[in-house]
């Protein structure tokens, strides 16, 4: 039995170092966000870190940083850290598929501006959130994501997959579906529905992001408490290895 519960104790402290393992690696690709990257793009104070990563701490990549990564990094001898952002090559890009290129969800919609340059004074967007997009502008012939519809643009949308008996569903001048062609359709219950104007500033109030070697709550300290709790099992399992069940030591221990 003791045999048993020394190799049970061995056997967590194998998946736990594991574990530590995978935390602390963790720890060092997360140290891949570099703060000065924020004045590499328009307006890259605004959300600082949140630019590229889904926390301050740099965890994780938006779309945004993802093609930041593979497609604008530049300089540094190859060495990612030490590389800066080629703005030029990502503008155009629209990163979060939300049908606004990066550059217009920045302020620099023809990507003219450059480091040193000051940031246009204008709304910004999160280039690498779909849901953080400026309001779409009605009757300019492209459907845009707050919109229903565009007037010179055939509705794909039928009656009955609105759930009503059959007819025609058109668009209105303010780009919302027209119902009105839908049979049991009851003016008080159709689609409709305005845009909301302000601009996102989630994000604006943060400040700071992650540091050389990363840092916060996050899988820096999963390692650390990892570490800790290696420590006393390792203790334990050389305890009961020199014990018997009894608790007294073996002869000639």
């Amino acid at each position: 039995m003791t045999a048993s519960i020394v190799d049970v104790d061995y056997r967590t402290v194998r998946v736990l170092s594991i574990a530590a393992f995978v935390a602390v690696m963790a720890t060092s690709w997360r140290s891949e966000a570099r703060p000065f990257r924020v004045n590499e793009i328009p307006n890259g104070n605004v959300r600082t870190c949140l630019n590229c990563h889904l926390t301050l701490q740099g965890e994780h990549f938006t779309d945004f940083g993802s093609d930041v990564k593979f497609n604008a990094l530049v300089g540094g001898d190859g060495i990612i850290s030490q590389m800066h952002v080629d703005w030029s090559q990502v503008f155009a890009m629209d990163s979060d598929h939300d049908t606004f290129v990066n550059g217009i969800e920045l302020g620099d919609p023809d990507g003219s501006w450059q480091i040193g340059d000051p940031s246009p004074t204008t709304a910004t967007y999160n280039p690498g959130d779909p849901e953080s997009h400026p309001a779409g502008s009605c009757n300019n012939g492209v459907v845009e994501p707050d919109e229903d519809c565009e007037p010179e643009v055939p509705v794909t949308a039928t009656c009955g997959e609105l759930g009503y008996d059959g007819g025609t569903v058109a668009c209105l001048p303010g780009c919302v579906l027209d119902l009105a062609g839908c049979a049991g359709f009851e003016p008080d219950a159709g689609i409709g529905g305005g845009s909301d104007d302000s601009s996102d500033d989630e994000g604006a109030e943060a400040v700071g992001c992650a540091t050389e070697g990363g840092g916060g709550t996050g899988a820096a300290g999963a390692a650390g408490g990892l570490m800790v709790l290696l420590g006393a099992l390792v203790a334990r399992a050389r305890r009961t290895r020199n014990c018997g069940v009894s608790g007294r030591r073996r002869p000639g221990s």
